[in-house]
């Protein structure tokens, strides 16, 4: 049993480290000796564990995705339907923003090849729609939603999260800018969303 936690550890060490040098580097950028640098352990170790720099990537991305498909909205959501969409939103975007590596990780591979892998899309795909359909399910709008809509809503909070806080502060003086990005993102979400 010992032996399994030393293993899971030094897995998700390497995991890591991979998971940040692929958001920075992309994949043509990082090296597994850099990523088994940064994790403390040698080439093979991290071999031994990922079998190799494509089954690294893989793995980084699929835990990214896990780490972003965890959302879950928030139970005592308002009775009226504009606060209640504001809420949402405004937990999507502090749980995304509270995970920029793992959205990092996973902008950069679709930036790099144009498209996450196949199997991530896959999952998308199937388990995107029923995680729109529960987000849409708390926000209970009593209508039909565009699904455009839902991906432009989607695209900005992934931008804003991911954002220095020195390149929106000036567009939220008066504000903190967490506060004035989550209220912009629920303006924003009302137009989309209700109107």
């Amino acid at each position: 049993m010992r032996t399994e936690g030393r293993a899971d550890e030094t897995r998700r060490k390497i995991l890591d480290a991979a998971s940040w040098c692929f958001s920075r580097e992309g994949y043509a950028g990082t090296t597994t000796r850099t990523v088994a640098r940064l994790a403390k352990v040698n080439v093979a170790t991290l071999n031994y564990h990922f079998g190799g720099k494509e089954a690294l990537h893989t793995a980084a991305l699929d835990a990214a995705h896990d780490e972003l498909a965890a959302f879950a909205p928030p139970s005592d959501l308002p009775e009226d339907a504009e606060p209640r969409v504001r809420a949402v939103v405004a937990a999507l975007y502090h749980f995304a923003r509270s995970r920029k590596a793992a959205l990092r990780l996973l902008l950069r591979a679709t930036l790099n090849e144009g498209a996450l892998p196949e199997h991530l899309r896959e999952r998308q795909a199937t388990e995107g729609l029923t995680r729109a359909r529960d987000l849409l399910g708390a926000m209970d709008l009593g209508r039909e939603v565009d699904p455009l809509s839902l991906v432009s809503l989607s695209h900005l909070v992934t931008r804003y999260a991911i954002s220095a806080e020195r390149a929106v502060a000036p567009f939220t003086p008066g504000e903190g800018v967490d506060q004035g990005v989550a209220r912009h993102l629920g303006d924003v979400a009302v137009a989309l969303l209700l109107r």
